[in-house]
């Protein structure tokens, strides 16, 4: 079972390996894994953070966000969260030169942007998309969304905007963010967050933060 929240959650993990036809007959399919990082297993039940160094040895020595498996197995039960605040900006790639198995789930959702009143905080984003921005408070004003296509804030009235992919980014008042990249996903870039909203505001008040990108 292959699962994401919703349509904003950019599920885009790259999961290739070894795929069974279901004639009687094998196809292989070749991913490129050279299996230097083993077996992933993750059947412990509930949520587990994904997170290279967690790993004994750690996984991903070199930082370029391609795992090199033998096989991976998310058992049923499981949920694997895949968040930019552990695993940056840059698409989560996976690869295995054996069987892939994905009973649980895989979370690469955004989080959504915090209400006004509530404390400032970046919505955070799932792995190889970016945050959102922070509202205006009394002492500074809202501030863009992340990403080359990050939702803006109108200079007229200070409301965010929301962000870009391979469209501009809409919104009623706001500034939308830039288009980049293309609906073929190539080069794999991650979506971009939405802006803060509201001007600054001296009784003391705060407005609502943008939402983050899902990731790749």
């Amino acid at each position: 079972m292959f699962t994401a929240n919703t349509f904003k959650v950019a599920l885009m993990v790259l999961l290739a390996g070894l795929v069974s036809a279901m004639s009687a007959f094998a196809q292989s399919f070749d991913s490129g894994s050279n299996g230097s990082d083993g077996a992933l297993v993750l059947d412990t039940p509930g949520t587990i953070v994904f997170y290279p160094g967690d790993f004994d040895p750690p996984l991903d020595v070199d930082h370029d966000g391609i795992y090199h498996f033998t096989t991976i197995t998310v058992a049923a039960g499981v949920t694997v969260r895949l968040g930019a605040d552990r695993l940056g900006t840059q698409p989560v790639i996976w690869l295995a030169t054996g069987d892939v198995v994905i009973n649980g789930t895989l979370d690469l959702s955004g989080d959504d942007g915090y209400d006004s009143g509530e404390l400032p905080r970046h919505a955070v984003a799932g792995a190889g998309g970016f945050n959102g921005g922070l509202g205006s408070t009394s002492i500074v004003g809202a501030t863009p969304g992340e990403g080359p296509g990050g939702g803006g804030v109108a200079e007229s009235n200070g409301q965010g905007g929301g962000a870009g992919h391979t469209v501009m980014g809409m919104s009623a008042e706001g500034e939308g963010g830039a288009a980049y990249g293309n609906s073929f996903l190539r080069p794999l870039i991650g979506g971009s967050g939405g802006a803060g909203g509201g001007p600054k505001t001296p009784d003391g008040g705060s407005f609502g933060g943008g939402g983050a990108s899902g990731g790749w």
